[in-house]
């Protein structure tokens, strides 16, 4: 693909937007006439999609601590060793070693506090002492003391445009603690219940494996904090993904053009001429029960002739043809349009339909032979088709009688395929989808076996589509390249209406998916603002971005520093950040870049 482009261009396609195009988006992706390429990617890319999008929409001049962080100018609290010296008796401070009793209070009176150490030199000791005496501090309503000489904090809440509070307890937010990996992080919980107890401890995620901190999981605690219901929220996008499973099904039978799509997309006049002549065609394969010579010919055109004066008469046939070859029919008239039914099938497939193995050899010779007629009608279509020949082993005319029977019989089931798939409201917006594509695609994939289905992967790429060949009345004057054309363009029409009906759709699922997640928002909000310790990954955290938004931590410790990359970690820091305490060690464990060249050729 490299080799034949030189620019390639790739869009991420997202089924939560409300683009409009989402169902265009959808159709291509099912009506693609071709090969399809997957892309796959060494790194999990949706950790990284919400950095992005974090990075896309802030502020570049104005994010927290941007001094320190950019600049290198970093503010000490002369007073921090008069506010903590009540507290320091609680956190041990006295068993700490010179140097962690250093980076202890270096950490404190900084608003960007920096510890680094080699292994076994009690860093994460010092980060859950720091995490304690700030919890005193906070009890004691002395933690904006602390944070004051940098920045006069909030004495009332603010709130945003949803009308969620940004502040917690009169402005005493959770101490957030962030780490690279999901170990860390337990580990770090488990030291903060010691001393804090686990209804006021939170962590963000479910990939704990710890079972002591069980209790403390957000979505455990969200069970038993009640909050505002979305039940019928839910009961309402669960309808809405009933009536786009229909149109999901309706949609992947556009994919394939039978004798029964074919039929549905004649026009009365079309249909009425095609069945004229249809009945005069020589049976190829007729029914055992029927028997075949020209006194029935006669009587069935003459019966066809008196038939197609009711304005209802398409209806009626529709009705008659849809039933089973074997299934009893209630009057004579009816017996009469099965024969009709069965005669017009088989002129279809045995005289009208073009020869799918041909098209498999205009698929090697390119779509230029497709599109020639369209661009000069009076081209040799016979030579075309003969040079195709030249090329086909064996005679396609030697069909299989058996299949041929088998066709019979199983005709009336193939009308009553349901394709609908039935989902629990605990799925994921693209997981349904996902599951509808499947299985379409499944029950097509069956479809396309058979010798007298196409569709339009049969069919050279970049085929021109033809309009006016869909409106010819007289449907057996087609030339065989003819009929190819008119089934690819057939392929692509007659979808519109419902294109319009599943973007209709999509959109009002992704109003109440958003009004789901608000609410969803607004009760985990709720939650962890009762909390004195939140803590996450960092891919957790950029993923939950508009909740700690809402959540307001003025301060933030981060386990493991060293191996985050500092895009992921400015992505994260809301603007209420007003410290930032940074443990790790960058002489042993560095961030992980994905991307081979760059490590190697950039040294990143």
């Amino acid at each position: 693909l490299l080799e034949k482009h030189s620019v390639i261009g790739v869009e991420l396609i997202s089924f939560h937007s409300s683009d409009a195009d989402t169902a265009d988006s959808v159709k291509k992706l099912l009506f693609n006439s071709g090969k399809m390429i997957m892309a796959e990617s060494p790194t999990y890319f949706q950790s990284f999609k919400h950095v992005l999008n974090s990075l896309q929409y802030s502020e570049l001049g104005n994010f927290p601590l941007a001094n320190e962080i950019i600049h290198g100018r970093f503010k000490q609290y002369e007073g921090c060793r008069n506010l903590i010296s009540p507290y320091l008796k609680d956190v041990e401070y006295e068993k700490l070693e010179e140097n962690q009793r250093n980076a202890f209070v270096h950490a404190l009176a900084s608003t960007l506090g920096i510890i680094q150490g080699p292994p076994g030199t009690g860093k994460t000791l010092v980060g859950t002492k720091l995490a304690k005496i700030l919890l005193c501090l906070q009890k004691d309503n002395k933690l904006n003391n602390l944070l004051n000489h940098r920045q006069t904090p909030l004495n009332h809440a603010v709130e945003n445009d949803d009308g969620i509070s940004t502040s917690n307890n009169e402005d005493n937010p959770p101490i957030l603690i962030l780490t690279y990996k999901n170990h860390a992080l337990d580990e770090f919980l488990l030291h903060c219940i010691r001393f804090c107890d686990k209804r006021y401890v939170t962590r963000i995620g479910g990939q704990s494996k710890e079972e002591d901190l069980k209790d403390c999981l957000l979505h455990n605690k969200m069970k038993n904090s009640g909050g505002i219901s979305s039940r019928q929220i839910m009961n309402e996008i669960d309808v809405l993904f009933a009536k786009l499973s229909n149109l999901y099904s309706k949609l992947g039978d556009l994919q394939m053009f039978t004798f029964e799509s074919f039929v549905r997309s004649m026009t009365d006049q079309q249909f009425t001429d095609f069945v004229d002549k249809a009945i005069k065609k020589t049976w190829k394969f007729p029914p055992k029960s029927l028997k075949v010579d020209t006194v029935l010919v006669k009587k069935l055109h003459h019966f066809f002739t008196i038939l197609k004066e009711d304005p209802n008469w398409k209806q009626q046939f529709l009705q008659i043809m849809y039933r089973s070859c074997s299934q009893h029919q209630e009057s004579e008239a009816d017996k009469m349009i099965g024969m009709i039914s069965l005669k017009v099938r088989d002129a279809y497939e045995n005289h009208w339909l073009p020869n799918k193995h041909n098209l498999s050899q205009l698929q090697q010779k390119g779509s230029f032979l497709l599109n020639a007629h369209i661009k000069d009608n009076n081209i040799n279509d016979d030579v075309i088709v003969d040079e195709i020949e030249d090329d086909v082993l064996g005679e396609d005319d030697e069909l299989d009688e058996d299949y041929i029977n088998e066709q019979h019989a199983t005709r009336a089931s193939a009308f009553d395929e349901d394709f609908k798939s039935k989902f629990k409201s605990k799925d994921l917006k693209s997981e349904r989808l996902a599951k509808l594509e499947a299985s379409v695609s499944k029950k097509n994939a069956q479809k396309q076996k058979n010798k007298n289905v196409f569709c339009l992967s049969d069919f050279p790429s970049h085929c021109a589509l033809s309009k006016s060949i869909l409106t010819k009345d007289d449907l057996w004057s087609l030339s065989q390249i003819e009929r190819y054309t008119f089934i690819y363009s057939s392929l692509h029409s007659g979808n519109d209406d419902l294109m319009d009906d599943m973007n209709e759709l999509f959109e009002k699922i992704n109003i109440k998916q958003k009004q789901k997640e608000m609410i969803t928002l607004t009760n985990k909000v709720e939650v962890l603002r009762t909390q004195k310790i939140v803590g996450a990954t960092i891919v957790g955290a950029s993923c939950q971005l508009s909740m700690l938004q809402k959540l307001a931590p003025k301060v933030v410790l981060v386990e493991e520093a060293a191996e985050v990359l500092e895009s992921c970690l400015v992505a994260v820091l809301t603007k209420s950040v007003q410290k930032l305490i940074l443990i790790g060690d960058h002489k042993q464990l560095k961030p992980q870049v994905d991307t081979y060249h760059l490590r190697r050729e950039h040294n990143f």
